[in-house]
């Protein structure tokens, strides 16, 4: 592993969570940096921050951003089918 090698830590994020990440992981006691991604396509919903830590200590970076962040693909734990919604619609006999 070469310690001059920077990762991105998962997708981007806005700038108050990468700095609030890169916080996180000053404060676990390895280095980390911020950078403002300039790709057009890479940049989705204001996500434009990207959090870089070098590659030895990328996996307990990931582990801490997985433990503080939920992600924007996480799905909500109930669903709801169109028939469970129509049931609830009928009036009571």
């Amino acid at each position: 592993m070469n310690p001059d090698v920077w990762v991105p830590i998962g997708a981007p994020v806005t700038e108050q969570d990468a700095h609030f990440l890169r916080d996180l992981i000053h404060q676990a006691g390895y280095p980390a940096r911020i950078e403002r991604i300039t790709d057009p396509l890479e940049i989705k919903n204001g996500r434009s921050w990207r959090v870089y830590v070098r590659d030895e200590h990328a996996d307990i970076a990931f582990e801490i951003r997985d433990h503080n962040f939920t992600g924007p693909t996480r799905r909500p734990t109930r669903r709801w089918s169109l028939t469970g919604i129509l049931r609830r619609r009928r009036p009571a006999a």
